[in-house]
């Protein structure tokens, strides 16, 4: 009877092993579960304002530079707008034409 005890202790006891061991697989922080603060989120994006709109700014120069510098146009396109007029006595048509449009 005592072997038996001695087994459900054995198995009881690797079955919580096994079962820890799943739990910090899964957090893969040592069993620790960690929040996220939102105020302290966003406060560290207060605090790092400066460099964060300093990166915004150094990527958009290089992107103009890019496309005003070194990106030549694939296409274009001209529209030519004619106004009819109510007489159609008239001999002198107004037109209007819009700028030249590009696309790269």
């Amino acid at each position: 009877m005592q072997k038996n005890n001695n087994l459900n202790v054995y198995y009881r006891s690797t079955k919580k092993e096994k079962i820890k061991q799943k739990k910090n697989k899964n957090n893969k922080r040592g069993g620790k579960i960690e929040e996220i603060d939102l105020k302290e989120l966003l406060k560290i994006f207060w605090i790092k304002k400066l460099q964060i709109i300093l990166i915004i700014l150094i990527f958009m120069g290089i992107g103009v530079i890019y496309t005003v510098g070194f990106k030549v146009p694939l296409y274009s396109a001209e529209t030519t707008l004619i106004l009819a007029s109510q007489n159609s006595n008239q001999s002198n048509s107004n037109t209007i034409t819009t700028s030249t449009a590009t696309d790269t």
